[in-house]
């Protein structure tokens, strides 16, 4: 998959292509970094708030692709040799947990780590995306993470992806679920942030044939 260089928005230059290569063919270990996003309230699932997010995003494998929402964090994530980018968000379903979940931040997931795409703007993580529900086992006191925890060593890592993937992956149900709130949203008379965004209608996608919307659009059929 051919896919390191600036999206067609213009040409890399030779310092950035060299810059993106090494970071591509380094070798990986189990390390970690954590990634926050805003859930959408209105969910039981842990997907992102589609009003104002477009990150991480799932539904092509990647995050912060369509939106920079923390430039500096990813372009050090794809210097660093760390393999796995956990996602985190405080839940905001009042339901959720009957109740006990709402407030309290979670470990929901992580892209395993396949290479960085780098924009005219931006850095991007593509990998493969394992994504939970909120679950007790992985709520931040429970793991021992303060609020600012970032970092992961490798036993960390290791013991979060046990945790992970003992679990189903809900990644297809969560991106169904994203896809379901933007129609509510629209016929409540209210804007998606994809519907300006979305790479694909700007021409501009790289991972067209890794999006899940597609794919979900054509089945819906």
């Amino acid at each position: 998959m051919a896919v390191c260089g600036r999206k067609k928005a213009g040409v890399m230059s030779a310092r950035a292509k060299i810059e993106l290569n090494a970071c591509n063919r380094q070798k990986l270990d189990d390390t970690g970094r954590v990634q926050v996003f805003t859930h959408y309230a209105g969910s039981l699932m842990p997907v992102r708030d589609v009003r104002r997010e477009t990150e991480p995003h799932i539904e092509a494998s990647a995050s912060n692709y369509v939106k920079r929402c923390a430039h500096g964090d990813y372009r050090s994530f794809c210097h660093s040799p760390s393999r796995y980018l956990f996602l985190a968000t405080s839940c905001l379903n009042r339901a959720a947990g009957q109740g006990g979940f709402r407030g309290k931040r979670f470990i929901v997931g992580y892209i395993r780590r396949i290479l960085c795409i780098a924009s005219q703007d931006r850095w991007s993580v593509f990998g493969k995306v394992h994504i939970v529900p909120f679950h007790p086992a992985l709520e931040y006191s429970k793991l021992g993470f303060g609020i600012r925890k970032q970092r992961l060593d490798e036993a960390e890592s290791r013991r979060l992806l046990r945790l992970l993937n003992a679990r189903s992956n809900l990644r297809d149900k969560c991106v169904r679920e994203m896809l379901r709130i933007e129609e509510r949203e629209h016929a409540q008379g209210h804007a998606v942030i994809a519907d300006h965004a979305c790479m694909d209608k700007k021409g501009e996608c790289v991972l067209e044939d890794k999006c899940l919307r597609k794919r979900f659009a054509r089945t819906k059929r």
